[in-house]
């Protein structure tokens, strides 16, 4: 098998004990080598470098929090941007960011329910944590970041009682 170039990897052996690579088996990726390829299955780089792309008509998943006895996760492996509905008084829990060392992001967009007045408790890792906008059916919009795996998350408000 001819060693991929492009990404800088080389799958494991057709047939050996490593024939898969993220989710796919090398058979699927033998092309991944072409200019011209269009991928139709997802790529699972396992927390592998991608360098050098140049991304072009692109989306991001935007995960939807659910809300179970007055808590919701965020768990970045699930998406980096979420967006969650407050139908009670919710305590935020953020999971799954990268290791320490590299940069780990997301945007949050958090609206309140027809009824209003619901509260969002940020975990105590995030720094100076905003308050959430009570306005019913308003959205206020936010970005979280980390760069020590989670430890400190920072914040910064970048919209607030916005109608989506």
């Amino acid at each position: 098998m001819t060693a991929l170039s492009d990404l800088g990897l080389t799958p494991a052996t057709v047939g050996g004990s490593n024939d898969t690579w993220g989710t796919e088996t090398n058979a699927v990726l033998e092309g991944i080598a072409s200019e011209t390829i269009t991928k139709t299955v997802n790529q699972n780089f396992a927390d592998k470098v991608l360098s050098r792309p140049v991304l072009k008509d692109y989306g991001e998943d935007l995960q939807t929090l659910s809300i179970t006895a007055g808590a919701a996760t965020w768990n970045f492996e699930s998406g980096n941007h979420a967006k969650i509905t407050l139908t009670e008084n919710t305590t935020l829990t953020i999971s799954n960011p990268t290791a320490s060392g590299d940069f780990c992001g997301g945007i949050l967009f958090v609206t309140q329910d027809g009824t209003g007045s619901r509260t969002l408790t940020f975990p105590a890792s995030v720094q100076s944590a905003p308050t959430v906008t009570t306005t019913a059916s308003k959205t206020d919009v936010y970005l979280l970041w980390t760069i020590d795996g989670g430890t400190k998350y920072f914040v910064q408000t970048m919209q607030t009682s916005i109608t989506l």
